[in-house]
């Protein structure tokens, strides 16, 4: 499976460098990998696998619509990925920043 980058928008968060993209129509874990390799400059094959910080197909299913089709409105779900904290949130919105 591959992955084309959203756009994604380069940003600071309290005094920090960070990365907010959107996952858009791809499943959550497919942008979470490509955000986080577009934040650190590298191309997602060289990241470690994914299910080193978070199970992908969870991922994948918390933020898939409701049942009935409406999209999820709240909540968030935030672990530490390759040197970075990832957070993604209700909207599929993913904030990538350096781990402390």
């Amino acid at each position: 499976m591959s992955y084309t980058p959203a756009e994604s928008e380069r940003i600071t968060l309290g005094g920090s460098p960070a990365l907010r993209t959107n996952a858009a129509g791809d499943d959550v874990s497919l942008a979470v990998v490509g955000a986080v390799a577009t934040f650190r400059g590298i191309k997602p094959v060289d990241l470690p696998p994914l299910t080193e910080a978070v199970n992908p197909d969870a991922l994948n299913r918390v933020f898939q619509s409701r049942p009935n089709g409406a999209p999820r409105t709240a909540g968030s779900v935030s672990f530490r990925y390759a040197g970075t904290e990832v957070t993604v949130h209700a909207d599929r919105e993913i904030v990538v920043t350096d781990a402390e």
